[in-house]
């Protein structure tokens, strides 16, 4: 079974690595902890940072 997943948009991972920086760079740009950032990608979306990727 593959367990590639889907989306119509880009995820933040991809985005952050194709800037080159690392989680505490990226996610501190948009007020977000790192460790909320790292359960953001991961998928664990606990906290809000996902309203503010979208806006």
């Amino acid at each position: 079974m593959n367990s590639t997943k889907t989306t119509d948009k880009s995820e933040p991972r991809d985005i952050r690595r194709k800037l080159g920086l690392n989680q505490q760079q990226f996610w501190s740009k948009i007020g977000v902890t790192q460790s909320g950032g790292s359960r953001y990608e991961s998928g664990q979306r606990r906290h809000g940072c996902h309203r503010i990727l979208e806006e």
